[in-house]
């Protein structure tokens, strides 16, 4: 084993923290343990000496976001050091070569994945992509995801993003993480408009959508989703008939067609919250301060059960208001399920204040209305984290689903896992059943699937559900509905638009 210097260099670097009174009284487990650093890896020269305060040259501004308040501290600036192995002729036991960089939650290039995805393609880029973990024999990229491949993982802990994209580190040949889900092909030839061309068309989802909902009712075969990835379509039969792939699109729009079953979504039987064993974080500890105003991320509780003594606890969302100026906090509507819980709002436990009442469900949405008591304030002002270090913001509205892009940065905040970051996957349309077996049209909602990270599942508790999504622009694109614990999606979730409440007539605050 030996090692060269390359023409680039690292650069070990730590946002500096400033202490806030708009930071969380108590920092939950899963934020608590997430490194705070990042690795900057760039041409030798590119980065200014430290202090490294934004707005910095590195590579036209790609870092000047990263440190918005209070700069940085260089911790660690040396040349890059590239460990290759080159055979001997005397017989040894094969070296699993380790990486030569420290630990990072984010590994940061000249470029950006996101915006220039060819890099990847470029000699140069793949090299240094694929030599940030030189005992990885293969990386793969599917404009979304990189995922490498191991003979052995890397001891951990791994990054959560490199070049911009999420990272996915595997042992498996067959484990190709969280790309898209191409598991099963129509077995026809049927290519549904084929003479528009939709492809890589985020703002024609819609049209998608309807193209092959239309499709499938005047065909009588029953779907449960829709999944629009940019150029592929993943459609969910919901009954595992191998026979109906001789019967379903190759293509629409001419967008490919892949198919999944029903039965291999793994989506939760209710969204009762049956699973409280898993609200406490094992072995850590969640937010369960109380707080004398209410905002996005607080703990919520629906009181205690007259019989079973149990309670269930989930996260408030936003303040929003109707046409009439009547204002409301939103929750998740399956943490207040109906008798005998009576419908009351307590924070941060039933022995704690009560806040408000639940008057109303948005149908289908898992998203409920609560009235808030007299007096009681709210602000649409999350917490500070300890991630991200950002000046406070209020949250700017919301925005559609059809405005988002996939691969966009994506937010949330809970009391039980504090601050967490995740990718755009996906847009999606879920049926939901009907209550009138007679009635024809069947029930849309609009949602979008989120890759949280590698091993995210383990962070994602019940009590999460209800916590407002956002984007770079501080806007709300939808609230944490729920998310796998195994399957095609795990480490993933299902977020319902905001669309339902605009379309409603609701507004932010």
């Amino acid at each position: 084993m030996s090692s060269t210097l390359s023409s680039a260099e690292v650069m070990l670097v730590s946002p500096q923290q400033a202490s806030s009174p708009k930071k969380r009284r108590i920092t939950p487990s899963p934020e608590s343990s997430v490194s705070k650093k990042l690795l900057i890896i760039s041409p030798i020269t590119q980065v200014q000496p430290q202090p490294l305060v934004a707005p910095s040259s590195f590579s036209n501004g790609l870092v000047a976001n990263l440190f918005p308040r209070n700069g940085a501290i260089i911790e660690l600036r040396r040349p890059l050091c590239l460990q290759h192995a080159h055979p001997d002729p005397r017989p040894q036991l094969p070296e699993t070569p380790q990486p030569d960089l420290p630990v990072s939650r984010q590994i940061i290039f000249d470029f950006d994945l996101r915006t220039t995805p060819s890099k990847f393609l470029e000699h140069d880029g793949n090299k240094l992509l694929l030599e940030v973990f030189p005992g990885a024999h293969r990386v793969e990229f599917d404009d979304r995801v990189l995922v490498y491949h191991f003979k052995k993982l890397p001891s951990k802990p791994w990054p959560k993003k490199i070049a911009g994209v999420p990272c996915y580190l595997t042992d498996n040949e067959n484990d190709f993480g969280p790309s898209i889900p191409i598991h099963r092909r129509s077995l026809s030839r049927i290519a549904v408009s084929d003479h528009l061309n939709l492809r890589d068309n985020e703002a024609a989802v819609d049209l998608v959508f309807n193209l092959v909902k239309d499709f499938f009712v005047d065909k009588s075969i029953s779907i449960t989703e829709i999944q629009f990835w940019g150029h592929v379509v993943i459609i969910v039969l919901e009954d595992a008939n191998e026979d109906n792939l001789s019967r379903v699109p190759c293509s629409v729009a001419q967008c490919n067609c892949f198919y999944l079953f029903e039965q291999e979504m793994c989506r939760p039987r209710s969204l009762s919250a049956l699973r409280r064993q898993a609200i406490s974080v094992s072995g850590g500890q969640i937010d369960n301060s109380q707080y004398e105003v209410m905002r996005p991320g607080v703990i919520l509780s629906s009181g205690k059960h007259p019989e079973e003594g149990i309670e269930i606890l989930t996260s408030s969302g936003v303040l929003i208001k109707d046409n009439f100026g009547a204002k409301f906090m939103t929750v998740a509507a399956h943490g207040f399920p109906g008798p005998p819980f009576d419908g009351q709002v307590y924070h941060p436990s039933h022995a704690g204040t009560r806040i408000g009442e639940v008057i109303m469900e948005l149908t289908h949405t898992d998203i409920s209305l609560v009235k808030l008591d007299e007096g009681m304030e709210f602000n649409n002002e999350p917490f500070e984290n300890t991630i991200i270090p950002a000046p406070p913001f209020k949250f700017a509205g919301f925005s559609r689903a059809a405005e988002t892009r996939i691969g966009d940065h994506i937010f949330l905040d809970s009391p039980f896992a504090g601050f967490l970051e995740g990718t755009k996957l996906s847009h999606a349309l879920l049926r939901v059943p009907s209550d009138d077996p007679l009635e024809p049209e069947q029930t849309w909602i609009r949602c979008q699937w989120d890759y949280m990270g590698q091993g995210s599942s383990e962070a994602i508790v019940d009590g999460i559900c209800g916590s407002p999504i956002w984007g770079r622009n501080h806007e709300v694109i939808g609230f944490f509905r729920y998310a796998p614990t195994s399957g095609v999606f795990v480490d993933c979730c299902l977020v319902v638009a905001a669309d339902h409440l605009l379309d409603k007539g609701y507004s932010m605050l």
